[in-house]
């Protein structure tokens, strides 16, 4: 009986899907010249669902100037 709730148990553990994520920490501003550029992303939605588009954006600004 317990072999046969293992594999059900395992079975169902793997048939979850994996996510990979980052937590959003942006790294440091780059200084070239005079400016400090900085990255950012946005994602949109924020929050995802299984199947669904998202439109993501990467883009860098000076954060002297914005």
């Amino acid at each position: 009986m317990s072999i046969i709730v293992g594999m059900v148990l395992i079975t169902w553990l793997y048939s979850i899907p994996n996510v990979h994520a980052q937590h959003m920490m942006m790294p440091p501003a780059a200084s070239i010249g005079d400016r400090k550029i900085m990255s950012h992303l946005e994602v949109t939605p924020k929050v995802l669902r299984v199947g669904q588009d998202a439109l993501m954006k990467v883009f860098f600004v000076d954060q002297n100037t914005k």
